[in-house]
């Protein structure tokens, strides 16, 4: 599950509403019995969304995005 929102946009509600839907497509509809996500480490109102959602947090991957500012 990936979501790409501005930073201006993050903790307004629009990531929890999508992953509300996209959770109840994935299990009651398609019958899948896991999903991945990942989040920038600095997005707190993601890990909010995620906890709230019941979603674990299992790791960090660390070095998949090499950006100028880090």
């Amino acid at each position: 599950m990936g979501l790409a929102l501005r930073a201006d946009q993050w903790g307004h509600g629009l990531g929890g509403e999508v992953v509300r839907l996209l959770l109840r497509l994935k299990f009651d509809k398609l019958g899948l019995h896991r999903i991945w996500r990942a989040r920038d480490p600095q997005n707190r109102p993601s890990a909010r969304v995620m906890t709230k959602a019941d979603m674990v947090e299992e790791g960090r991957i660390r070095g998949h995005l090499h950006l100028k500012d880090g």
